[in-house]
């Protein structure tokens, strides 16, 4: 099996292919936002964490340019997307609109909470 051909498999495994490493990171994240919420929350200061997905970036931007492929931009970004869960990468409008809620006093009474703002691409709760 050629490395072309394992990148694929990689990528065609998705959550599943990252393994241990990307779970317990995530998993270790949500623990600490637990436990600081719970000592921010007597002084009114609410903690939560937003788990980023793949989301439409300048870093994709730079890949898709290295790539020295003849598909603009859209066409290859929405390639990439058809394997997520959404079949597309999200935007980062979408990921702003989550932190801005939180902010706001619709998320007053939040607390504690990990959001994986990924489309449904996480492997953890």
């Amino acid at each position: 099996m050629g490395p072309d051909h394992q990148r694929a498999e990689h990528r065609r495994q998705g959550a599943a292919g990252r393994g241990a490493p990307t779970a317990v990171t995530r998993a270790a994240g949500m623990a600490l936002t637990k436990v600081q919420a719970n000592e921010g929350a007597k002084h009114n200061i609410l903690v939560n964490a937003m788990l980023v997905g793949l989301i439409d970036s300048d870093q994709h931007r730079r890949r898709h340019a290295a790539s020295k492929t003849n598909e603009s931009y859209e066409e290859w970004l929405g390639k990439l997307g058809q394997s997520l869960p959404m079949g597309r990468y999200g935007r980062p409008e979408e990921f702003a609109a989550t932190a801005l809620f939180l902010c706001s006093e619709g998320g007053g009474y939040i607390a504690g909470v990990a959001l994986n703002v990924d489309g449904g691409r996480s492997p953890v709760v």
